[in-house]
């Protein structure tokens, strides 16, 4: 089970519990998470747009 899927499966237990506080920690951690991992995919995105030349590039002007 993932961390996103454990974390929705404590959210419905708080909610089903109606303890708004847990439900309120939980989605605030389902946030963080989504938006780390939206980080990881922008940042692969942008490694995997450079190609060879662009690299050379960069290495060549010093910038790397």
């Amino acid at each position: 089970m993932t961390d996103r899927e454990l974390l929705i499966e404590y959210l419905k237990l708080k909610v089903n519990e109606e303890d708004w506080h847990g439900v309120a920690d939980a989605a605030m951690d389902l946030r963080e998470l989504d938006a780390f991992q939206r980080g990881l995919e922008h940042e692969a995105k942008c490694m995997a747009d450079l190609s060879a030349v662009d690299l050379a590039d960069l290495y060549n002007s010093g910038a790397i």
